[in-house]
């Protein structure tokens, strides 16, 4: 079944399959496995930039916003027979496509964080977009490809689960956004008042 899984996961990824293809399991074992994987890659991700406290609400808040949304559009549309599947494949695929870009934000995230550190010392800085430190074109374009591919994937996978238009996947994907927005900001002000 963990197999299955994998290899719809990436069919689902170049759009050729949807999340009623993903295997379906009544012991919820398959479930658990895609949390944990989506978790813990999750908080391999926030930890190159974040404190391992802040990573790991980090990636709970992420696993719980797909959680939330996926809930929510199939409650919407009377489809919560579809909430494991579409969960698994919001979860593998998300937990694939952060994998890809880790070693791009592995990169990218040290630069970020130095800059962070000189506009802090010299909030100028922030006005002078000539002065500000570049990574490399690739990176920064395949970190860019990437967001857009994850997007993508997650309109597709709510407008499959939910048989409705890609613009009501787009604006599922978009609630999650915003869901994530508001529990990461938590996880920020978490770091703030550690680092006061």
């Amino acid at each position: 079944m963990f197999n299955q899984a994998f290899w719809i996961s990436l069919r689902i990824l170049i759009f050729r399959a949807g999340p009623e293809d993903f295997p379906f399991d009544g012991s919820r074992r398959l479930l658990g496995a895609c949390v944990a994987l989506a978790f813990i890659v999750n908080v391999f991700a926030g930890a190159v930039a974040l404190p391992l406290y802040a990573s790991l609400f980090t990636a709970l808040a992420v696993v719980g916003s797909y959680a939330v949304t996926a809930r929510s559009a199939l409650v919407r549309r009377g489809l919560m027979n579809r909430f494991q599947q579409t969960l698994n494949a919001l979860l593998v695929t998300n937990a694939l496509l952060t994998l890809a870009v880790l070693p791009a934000l592995i990169q990218i995230a040290p630069v970020i964080i130095e800059f962070i550190h000189q506009v802090q010392q010299n909030p100028d800085l922030a006005n002078h977009a000539e002065q500000w430190p570049h990574v490399g074109l690739g990176l920064e374009l395949w970190f860019d490809l990437t967001f857009i591919w994850q997007f993508a994937i997650g309109a597709y996978i709510f407008k499959r689960a939910t048989n409705t238009s890609a613009l009501v996947g787009v604006l599922f994907v978009l609630m999650l956004g915003l869901v994530m927005l508001g529990l990461n900001f938590f996880a920020s002000l978490l770091v703030a008042m550690t680092m006061a």
